[in-house]
């Protein structure tokens, strides 16, 4: 569609430079003004297209999220106080693999797409998965709450996620 706007524009500007009429002047200044108009209006009318689209996914993700959550929350919620438990006794290999089969192999997929997190960054998303709230979790790692916001904000940072609520952003992960 470019192309044949780029090729209508040419023999617009031939047709200026070149006619011999005012009237063919005139009409082809008129037409190339109204092709400009018409190109802007469409280029502006795919963008919106676009966002729009964008919109609509990221609504879409946060019913699915929101779906998922209600559905899971009430049968998982003692599975999750057993995964915690796990956790406690410093099983973190055998709570690792209750998420992986529990929970869509979400343990596989975040290390395999963050490498460069460490194991404690690991534990930290694995905890906030078992929706433990953060008080409990910092009191479960034996750090003061602010610390627990700390490491949380340098996580959140090193997977480069900009989001309001990073608990929200790791639970709707690989969902």
């Amino acid at each position: 569609m470019v192309v044949v706007i780029l090729i209508a524009l040419c023999i617009l500007l031939l047709v200026i430079i070149y006619a011999q009429s005012e009237i063919v002047v005139i009409t082809s200044m008129m037409l190339l003004i109204l092709l400009l108009l018409w190109t802007k209006y469409f280029k502006g009318e795919s963008k919106s297209k676009s966002s729009d689209k964008n919109k609509i996914q990221q609504i879409e993700k946060q019913a699915q999220t929101e779906v998922y959550l209600k559905k899971n929350s009430a049968s998982e919620n003692t599975n999750f106080e057993e995964a915690f438990q796990m956790a406690g006794n410093g099983n973190w290999s055998e709570l690792e693999n209750w998420i992986n089969k529990t929970q869509n192999h979400f343990a596989e997929k975040l290390r395999s797409n963050y490498s460069s997190l460490t194991e404690d960054d690991f534990h930290i998303i694995f905890l906030l998965r078992t929706k433990k709230d953060h008080a409990e979790i910092a009191e479960f790692l034996n750090i003061k709450m602010s610390s627990f916001r700390v490491r949380r904000g340098r996580l959140k940072k090193k997977m480069n996620v900009e989001c309001n609520s990073f608990t929200d952003y790791i639970n709707s992960l690989y969902l």
